[in-house]
């Protein structure tokens, strides 16, 4: 993993590079950068306007665009609930049983009977 600096101008516009992303902030590059990308504009001094603009053209190109593939997907596939459901309880499941495993090893253990 990489040491990141202080949190430059440069880096922030690096950061807004779609290929600098995994370098600047590792796995959870994508996830960092749409979390953090209001302070970024506003430290980039992004107008409001253009970052608004961009933020609902990109909203909707996103929602309608993920709408329109679900329902090409539906509408070509059979009974596609079949196929998804289970992998996406399986997926929504994960973080669950992250957390179990993860505070079973935090437990702090009770002395051995002897």
């Amino acid at each position: 993993m990489i040491a990141l600096p202080h949190l430059s101008s440069q880096l922030a516009v690096d950061v807004l590079d779609a290929r600098s992303l995994p370098a600047a902030f590792g796995a959870l590059g994508v996830g960092a950068v749409m979390f953090a990308q209001t302070g970024l504009a506003g430290a980039l001094g992004v107008p409001v306007r253009t970052f608004t603009v961009w933020q609902v053209a990109g909203g909707l190109l996103r929602s309608i665009g993920l709408t329109l593939a679900g329902y090409a997907l539906g509408s070509s596939v059979p009974d596609i609930d079949r196929y998804l459901l289970p992998p996406v309880a399986l997926v929504s499941l994960l973080p669950l049983a992250a957390d179990v495993l993860r505070s079973r090893r935090t437990r702090p253990r009770p002395p051995a009977a002897s």
